[in-house]
């Protein structure tokens, strides 16, 4: 501790930096764990496919600790105007943190469900919605990296196409009167996916609000 504090001072290492950084890689490990089990359905990937995501998993919070690390370490030793950032960075890191479970919980979901599972009239819908969350987390990268405003907003609007897609999908399938009481197998995964790449293009969102929006308002519209 004494010795990584010693760097600091001799301005040899920027620990807020070197936060974000880490934020940026916890991003599209996120993206990479949606895109291995999504892509489990429509191909045959490795078996252990939900081993793999879990490790991810773990890579993701063990990250999630080094970035509180090092941004109580800076803050401890910076001017205040180094405040702000790194309380922002205390605050997107639990995002992403969130994205490795839902990550997590949709690889358990996929390793559940049979190979080659079809969606039927929903395929498009679904597709959409897998393709804009990946897409997504790159665009979500972008405005975090270069703190762009522009591409911060593409991401709110984005995420808006999203949720309302994954809601109107959702309350088709539960008003289907073909299906009676009974909802199939394929119609419960598909909501359940759908539900957590919403969750996941939501923590995208609050991500990019940081960009936008002061302190106070992280997490919400501007």
């Amino acid at each position: 501790m004494l010795d990584r504090m010693w760097e600091m001072l001799k301005g040899r290492r920027n620990p807020i930096d070197e936060a974000r950084g880490d934020c940026l890689t916890m991003l599209m490990t996120g993206k990479e764990m949606f895109n291995l089990v999504t892509k489990a359905l429509e191909m045959d990937i490795d078996m252990k496919v939900r081993e793999k995501v879990a490790a991810m998993d773990r890579t993701i919070n063990a990250q999630q600790q080094e970035v509180r690390k090092k941004v109580f370490e800076h803050l401890a030793l910076s001017r205040s105007r180094d405040l702000l950032q790194g309380l922002q960075l205390m605050i997107i890191v639990v995002d992403l943190e969130r994205i490795g479970d839902y990550g997590k919980n949709t690889a358990e979901l996929v390793d559940m469900l049979p190979d080659q599972l079809s969606f039927h009239e929903y395929e498009d819908r679904y597709r959409r919605v897998q393709e804009g969350t990946l897409q997504l987390f790159d665009l979500t990268r972008d405005a975090l990296k270069d703190s762009d405003e522009e591409k911060a907003r593409e991401v709110l609007n984005r995420y808006d196409v999203i949720s309302k897609l994954c809601d109107g999908t959702l309350k088709q399938v539960m008003t289907d009167e073909t299906s009676g009481d009974c909802v199939e197998k394929w119609k419960l995964g598909l909501v359940l996916l759908l539900r957590y790449m919403k969750r996941a293009s939501a923590h995208c969102k609050n991500i990019a609000s940081a960009v936008i929006n002061p302190f106070h308002r992280i997490g919400y519209r501007a």
